[in-house]
């Protein structure tokens, strides 16, 4: 008996013995598992380090949701550009991972954090718990019932990514349109005044021919008799009124690609690489309305046996038709009451560094740089108001940074700012030249005969209408853009991201060399007047996240004043996926 006492007391005490050790074992193990779950959730659990002691409190630190920025593609001016936009251009920014900014969030301690699988895992719990774990496991049922964290920047955690390299895919469709302008002096115009720098003009103004015809300089051989403007038509046709009717309208597609690499683990900087690759169709609407001709300059003359009247309509349908082949042809112009292009515009490179987390008080801060090289369509000035699908030509080097602040709920600065300057380019341009001799004049064949008086006289006053187009080399302006604002973190208590901004843009003066072999004076200055811009513009934009990855925005610019610029409208929608 004693011995079967013994021997049960000993397989006892091994029992009780491997008991004990696998009970300790598979606490250890259920609590490394509960933090292992509660860290893949950003939060850190503090576990004391004698398992013999008391859970008598339970600290979870959860660090405050900071929103990655979803707001644009950094480097460019608006959405524009604008346009220029555009910002005009402003006149295009890419999201920063929200791994890289929980570091800088401001920590809320609370008795008991909420991880949504905290509850999944308490019941896999074995009833048969040491004390200590079944007050966690307790602790962790409570936790089902608290409330979520709300703190005064509650924003979608949009890019749970902690490798150190992702990309994001940016695109936008934006619509502009514009039938007005601002004049060099801020007055508000219709858009013939920033494509020709008038709003009407006469048939003088434009046909050098004419305008010496108005002034008595031409005359028959041998031919002494009458008032010289009454016997032709072409004089008579002087002061007719033309008066443009222009619209522009812009439909783009911008398609931005980021890669995003983490070269700094202790400082949390991000350097970001892009391209932008933007898809122009553009349309052009022209057309002009006619005025106060007359071929009657008094009574009509007999010249060569018919009078000018009869003159005119043995070579012309009308005036338009006059227009169109007297006037443009011989200069190499036409114009098309509809015009229409598509095609690729001029492509950016966009390199900047994200030091957001350098300050906490950052939702985020960039600065970088930027390259525009000019691979859209350049104008053959062959064709009144020409499309161009780019900036001309110009290969063009910008900087940037861009800020927003977190203050509170309602107050969040935002600040962004650039600079570009752009490269000597060479184009076609016409440029008004003055003439002073018979040689250089566009003469119709009827009126080759005819004497000519001594004079010099620009062939134009009016942007476009040059009797030649001349290869020229071309100096930008330097441009400036700036945008100043507000954010708002929460829309109608939802995640959803307001802003209010307003933009400021300016282009220097333009200027232009021509080499030519001929002594012949251009008139720069009625070229470059126009090209010295200014434009005040206030948008608005809403950012809507859908998911973890991905972001839908909506905005609007108006343009609102300005100096040598269209008074466009601009309504644009982006997606960004991150991946």
């Amino acid at each position: 008996m004693k011995k079967y006492i013994i021997i049960n007391g000993i397989v006892g005490m091994l029992f009780l013995s491997f008991y004990t050790q696998a009970h300790f074992l598979l606490n250890v193990q259920v609590l490394h598992e509960i933090e292992k779950t509660i860290n893949d959730y950003r939060v850190s659990l503090i576990i004391p380090t004698r398992t013999e002691s008391r859970f008598n409190s339970i600290k979870v630190t959860v660090p405050q949701p900071i929103a990655p920025n979803i707001v644009k593609v950094p480097g460019t001016a608006t959405p524009a550009r604008t346009a220029r936009t555009i910002p005009t251009h402003a006149s295009t920014t890419t999201a920063s991972t929200t791994a890289t900014r929980a570091k800088t969030a401001s920590a809320h301690t609370i008795s008991i954090a909420k991880p949504a699988s905290i509850q999944k895992t308490t019941d896999f719990i074995p009833k048969q718990l040491s004390h200590e774990a079944a007050l966690l496991a307790r602790a962790q049922q409570a936790v089902a019932h608290q409330p979520p964290l709300v703190t005064d920047h509650t924003e979608p955690l949009i890019t749970p990514f902690s490798c150190n390299t992702w990309s994001r895919l940016y695109g936008d469709v934006c619509v502009e349109h514009a039938h007005n302008s601002f004049d060099n002096c801020g007055m508000e115009r219709p858009l013939a005044q920033s494509v020709f720098g008038k709003t009407s003009f006469t048939l003088g103004d434009i046909f050098l021919l004419s305008k010496l015809g108005a002034q008595d300089a031409l005359s028959l051989p041998g031919n002494g008799f009458g008032s010289i403007a009454q016997e032709q038509y072409i004089s008579c046709l002087t002061p007719t009124i033309i008066k443009p009717h222009a619209e522009y309208k812009n439909m783009g597609i911008d398609l931005t690609f980021f890669m995003t690499q983490k070269i700094s683990d202790t400082k949390e900087l991000l350097f970001n690489l892009g391209i932008q690759i933007p898809i122009r169709c553009v349309e052009k609407k022209l057309d002009f309305v006619f005025s106060d001709s007359s071929l009657q300059c008094g009574s009509p003359d007999v010249v060569g046996g018919e009078n000018n009247i009869a003159q005119f309509f043995s070579d012309y349908l009308d005036f338009e038709d006059f227009f169109r082949r007297g006037v443009l042809a011989p200069k190499g112009l036409r114009y098309d009451t509809y015009q229409h292009k598509s095609g690729v515009g001029d492509i950016l490179f966009n390199a900047y560094v994200d030091y957001t987390t350098h300050w906490s008080s950052f939702k985020y801060a960039y600065a970088g740089i930027n390259l525009t090289v000019p691979t859209g369509s350049k104008k053959k000035a062959n064709v009144l108001w020409e499309i161009e699908l780019g900036n001309g030509g110009a290969t063009q080097l910008g900087c940037f940074s861009e800020i927003q602040l977190l203050v509170s709920r309602h107050i969040n600065p935002y600040v962004f700012c650039s600079f570009a300057h752009s490269f000597n380019y060479r184009a076609k341009e016409r440029v008004a030249q003055r003439k002073s001799n018979k040689q250089e004049l566009l003469i119709p064949g009827r009126f080759v005969p005819y004497t000519i008086a001594p004079f010099s006289e620009f062939d134009t006053s009016v942007l476009e209408f040059a009797d030649t187009a001349s290869s020229v080399t071309i100096k930008p302006g330097n441009q400036f853009s700036a945008i100043v604002g507000n954010y708002w973190p929460t829309l109608f208590g939802q995640p959803i991201d307001f802003s209010f901004l307003y933009c400021f843009y300016y282009a220097q003066e333009r200027s232009m060399n021509i080499e030519c072999k001929k002594n012949i004076l251009f008139n720069k200055k009625l070229w470059s007047q126009q090209t010295k811009s200014m434009s005040h513009s206030l948008l608005w934009n809403i950012y809507i996240p859908c998911n973890e990855k991905c972001f839908v925005a909506f905005n609007a610019e108006q343009v609102i004043a300005g100096k040598n610029n269209m008074k466009s409208t601009v309504f644009c929608v982006a997606i960004s996926i991150l991946f």
